[in-house]
């Protein structure tokens, strides 16, 4: 190597170029889920459950009484929420045990 090549090598350095001094960043690849939507799948049999009580309830002469029957539902929504909520914790515990 001769001393203009050492030269050119050391001015390069001295001078960086705009791409040089730009931080290489690189994106990170974006994972996609595969599979069943389990979340879309409930929803959509709470959604079918619910319209087919309403139809129900609109075509027959079946009277509910709302008083007992709203806090019974809330009730229930809360377990059910409860019980995923433990779930979810202890899927969770798992998964971070594991690495």
């Amino acid at each position: 190597m001769s001393t203009d090549d050492r030269n050119d090598d050391d001015a390069a350095r001295s001078n960086p170029t705009p791409e040089d001094r730009a931080p290489h960043t690189t994106t990170p690849e974006v994972v996609r889920p595969t599979g069943i939507s389990w979340v879309t799948v409930a929803f959509g049999l709470i959604c079918l459950t619910v319209s087919g009580l309403v139809l129900t309830l609109q075509l027959s002469e079946l009277r509910v009484d709302w008083e007992l029957v709203l806090p019974g539902f809330v009730i229930t929504a809360g377990a059910v929420l409860m019980v995923l909520g433990a779930l979810a914790l202890m899927k969770g515990r798992s998964e971070d045990e594991a690495h």
